[in-house]
């Protein structure tokens, strides 16, 4: 069974005790993205619900954070929000934590079934309770237990690795709530560095610079954020084909978002 499939049959629960407190000719629902839809977690949700409701209505709106600027996120959110009272949809389904952040206090002063999916952060930072009329899942990636899983399988010759995300909220929200709000920890006898990145140079760099750092492998996060002198984002399958090829050291990756189109992933999560 692949991530997203674990996925779906965790938020299936919820998501149906959502329908099922709606009226019998509800059919319609406003999926609010956080990203957009050519990102491939956005793309995977999407048909799992639909596959899950095929008789249902779905409209959606992209509020496409990780290519805007933070300070665009609060309009983009006023957008979404347009939408839905211009729709009045039966149920809203937020994907991912900025949609949950910057809507979820608003639509729980609605009647409105709401359902979240895909949220790192913890609840209680959004302004949501009483969790009234909003239910959902938690997103909690394994990234501890998979290093400590690595460095088996290097034969616990692992010492130094370095962890590569970019600056984008998921990134903070698993600094946070995985690692401790820290730079630096030891995991399974490992001593684990945490970057956090805003820009391509700074990736590059930092890729680069690994081996002569003392880091006996790479593992890549999340990318989709950074932005290239220009504050243009950059271009993920072109980042990920330059890593494969500068990296000095060897280099794993978490989850299937941290793939390029055409290479084989093992299921991490």
């Amino acid at each position: 069974m692949t991530c997203f499939s674990k996925l779906l049959s965790w938020l299936a629960v919820p998501f149906l005790l959502g329908i099922l407190t709606l009226p019998a000719q509800a059919t319609s629902i406003l999926v609010i993205e956080s990203y957009l839809h050519g990102y491939p977690w956005d793309a995977s949700y999407k048909r799992g619900l639909a596959s899950l409701l095929p008789q249902a209505a779905f409209s959606y709106f992209e509020m496409d954070t990780k290519r805007l600027p933070p300070d665009q996120h609060v309009q983009q959110a006023e957008l979404a929000w347009q939408r839905y009272l211009d729709t009045k949809p039966d149920l809203v389904v937020f994907g991912d934590d900025n949609a949950l952040k910057y809507l979820g206090p608003k639509f729980r002063f609605t009647e409105t079934p709401v359902v979240f999916l895909g949220i790192n952060n913890n609840l209680r930072t959004y302004d949501l309770y009483p969790l009234v009329n909003i239910t959902g899942v938690l997103e909690r990636p394994m990234m501890k237990r998979n290093i400590a899983f690595i460095n088996r399988l290097m034969g616990h010759r692992l010492k130094k690795l370095l962890v590569l995300f970019d600056s984008g909220t998921t990134s903070k929200v698993i600094k946070s709530e995985v690692f401790n709000d820290v730079d630096r920890m030891r995991i399974g006898g490992v001593e684990v560095h945490l970057r956090l990145l805003a820009k391509e140079s700074e990736w590059h760099q930092t890729v680069r610079e690994a081996k002569q750092n003392g880091f006996q492998a790479v593992i890549v996060g999340l990318f989709h954020t950074l932005v290239d002198e220009r504050g243009i984002n950059v271009n993920s399958e072109d980042l990920l084909a330059w890593t494969n090829e500068n990296t000095p050291v060897p280099h794993l990756r978490f989850g299937i978002l941290a793939l390029g189109p055409d290479e084989p992933w093992a299921d991490m999560c």
